[in-house]
């Protein structure tokens, strides 16, 4: 626990304690985990009901207070951006097999199934390249500092299982949630 908040929330809170450039762009990863649980519903930066429900979204929850705060603190003066990543995809040398679509796919190679548990969440997925491209375009810009939700498409986990199915010709299979576990969703 400590180790999270000092990496995160602490490394933060130093960097805009520091004397910086004026006009120096800060740009940091928060993600859309942070939301928790939403109960199937779309959100947008305004939604308040927060639950966090590990370490990981807390540390990024406290991170986007703390800018948020040093934010109005400026008057708004200060280009901080706080980006509320979705899942990241796109190719990479170290696949991680626990992120969604890489797991379903991973399954319809290896299982011949691709396997959903809780079909009707919402999840929001960035492609690597549009990420990229929203890091330019603040460098560029420069809009109002603020917490930004990063998404290139939002769907149902059924709909993302159904296109991973569909594309490698494998059934989509709905599982069943072992309570205390946790599967490709």
């Amino acid at each position: 626990v400590r180790g999270t908040m000092a990496n995160t929330v602490g490394n933060l809170s130093r960097f805009l304690a520091c004397k910086r450039p004026k006009g120096q762009v800060l740009i940091y990863a928060s993600s859309s985990s942070v939301y928790g649980d939403t109960s199937d519903n779309v959100v947008d930066e305004e939604y308040c009901k927060y639950k966090g429900h590990n370490y990981y979204d807390i540390s990024k929850k406290s991170m986007d207070l703390i800018a948020e705060h040093y934010i109005r603190e400026s008057g708004g003066t200060e280009k901080v951006y706080g980006l509320r990543f979705g899942t990241v995809c796109g190719w990479s040398l170290n696949l991680r097999s626990d992120v969604m679509v890489n797991a379903m796919a991973y399954s319809a190679l290896t299982r011949k199934k691709v396997g959903i548990f809780v079909e009707h969440v919402h999840r929001p997925v960035l492609a690597l390249e549009d990420l990229c491209r929203a890091v330019e375009a603040l460098m560029m810009y420069r809009p109002q500092g603020g917490v930004y939700n990063l998404a290139s498409v939002q769907k149902t986990v059924y709909e993302f299982g159904k296109r991973v199915s569909d594309f490698f010709n494998v059934p989509l299979v709905r599982e069943q949630l072992v309570p205390g576990t946790q599967g490709n969703e």
